[in-house]
């Protein structure tokens, strides 16, 4: 007796609410020979475990490679933040002492010595990063890795639908419903989730960018209204103010949550559309009749292209925008030889 569209349906069953996670290689287990023999046998075929085992290898190369990129280049950000700020202590020690504040409290502590040491090593720091970054190109091996991860995981389910339409109408309802759980449940629910994510995150950057015009603007705000010998060192606070903003942009560089988060909302959207007509391709998939063969290849065949087509758009629209972050490691280079070059000089002609 032919598997009916619902018993497919039960059979794959449905994805969890918040589960994006697509692991691949436990689906022949997962669905067996004895709990779904003609499933089993499109997942058993070579050309199908060729592209599954090759996306598993490269999708775990990009995770690796994207954590390794990010946290890098997080260092690397902070390591900068840090060397502007204590660049920025170098300058108003001096600029105190040549105040008149040397019969101060400032007097008792190395200011100078101390702030320059700490410019130095979070300047130590932010060179072994970036240079971490640029000598074993890791943003690059991440992009080349998620590209061929992406390549292979649309190519496992085209040949899942491909393989399919050379059985029976038993092997299309079923690919049907593996394809629509695995493949368009799945990235509905990543894009939702990170969506909502990129978003949070960009919120936490505007904060930083908040923080830094608010400093930025102390010395315009209250310098005239303290003794003068301290008043020049407000600069410190405008120092800090640019070296905040500059961290904000740098941190919008590394994660692109704005455009990453508007990019992810169309997708679902596009992807939403695409499961509204999914009560007609189960009809024309699981149509048995002679004439309806034909309708069910196609049927099953558009579907799945459906689907990919919007993943594989919203992919190239990543690796284009992803470069923006390529020269964000420049620009934190040239911040830190910036907050260098102000240590070097104790804060003169600044």
């Amino acid at each position: 007796m032919p598997i009916s569209s619902s018993d497919a349906q039960v059979l794959i069953g449905h994805q969890p609410e918040g589960d994006y996670r697509l692991d691949l290689p436990a689906h022949p287990t997962q669905f067996s020979a004895e709990k779904c023999a003609p499933l089993h046998e499109l997942l058993s075929d070579p050309a199908v475990t060729a592209r599954r085992e090759a996306y598993a290898e490269y999708d775990r190369r990009a995770i690796q490679e994207q954590a390794s990129y990010k946290r890098w280049m997080t260092i690397a950000n902070l390591a900068v933040l840090a060397s502007s700020v204590f660049g920025g202590g170098v300058m108003a020690a001096e600029i105190l002492k040549g105040a008149g504040a040397a019969d101060s409290w400032i007097a008792t502590v190395p200011w100078t010595i101390l702030f320059g040491a700490g410019a130095a090593l979070s300047g130590i720091a932010a060179v072994a990063a970036l240079t971490m970054v640029r000598e074993r190109r890791l943003f690059e091996s991440w992009m080349s890795s998620r590209a061929q991860a992406e390549t292979e995981r649309l190519a496992y389910f085209s040949a899942i639908a491909e393989q399919a339409n050379e059985r029976t109408g038993d092997h299309r309802v079923l690919a049907l419903e593996y394809i629509r759980r695995f493949q368009l449940d799945v990235q509905k629910i990543y894009y939702s989730l990170r969506g909502q994510r990129h978003r949070s995150s960009a919120s936490y950057t505007v904060m930083w960018t908040v923080a830094a015009a608010g400093l930025a603007a102390v010395p315009g705000l209250i310098g005239t209204v303290i003794e003068k010998k301290w008043g020049p060192a407000l600069a410190l606070f405008g120092v800090i103010g640019g070296a905040l903003a500059a961290y904000a942009a740098a941190r919008e560089s590394i994660q692109q949550d704005r455009r990453n988060a508007e990019r992810y909302d169309r997708t679902r959207a596009l992807l939403v559309a695409v499961s509204a007509t999914l009560g007609r391709v189960r009809a024309a998939v699981a149509n048995a009749s002679a004439d309806g063969q034909k309708a069910s290849i196609d049927a099953l065949k558009g579907f799945v292209d459906a689907v990919n087509d919007q993943i594989s758009l919203e992919h190239r629209q990543f690796l284009e925008e992803a470069k923006g972050a390529s020269p964000a490691i420049e620009r934190l280079q040239k911040v830190l030889d910036e907050a260098q070059a102000k240590t070097a000089g104790g804060g003169k002609g600044t």
